[in-house]
């Protein structure tokens, strides 16, 4: 059978890296006072309720500030890293 699966990042401090990167990519989403944008950002729609309610609202770990709090609901921020890594890697094997 064909495998659409990607295995999600899971070495040790992937999380901590993953959670970076979203907090990179969200503030590469902001415009400079050009109004131009320079870095990679991610955009999110409107109708992702459950995205825009859990992950601005992710605090820091108060024992890890690397870290979202314990007991967190992080199934979508967890989705976004996933996502993040898998391009990031997809992007490294391009050739231009």
């Amino acid at each position: 059978g064909v495998d659409c699966w990607e295995k999600a990042a899971k070495s040790p401090g992937s999380r901590k890296r993953g959670y970076q990167k979203i907090r990179e990519y969200l503030e590469g989403s902001k415009p400079g006072a050009d109004g131009t944008r320079e870095k990679a950002g991610i955009f999110v729609c409107e109708c992702c309720d459950a995205w825009t309610v859990l992950v601005p609202t992710a605090g820091r770990d108060p024992n890890d500030q690397d870290e979202i709090p314990k007991g967190y609901e992080d199934h979508d921020i967890d989705c976004t890293r996933y996502m993040l890594s898998f391009e990031a890697s997809f992007a490294q094997q391009k050739s231009f």
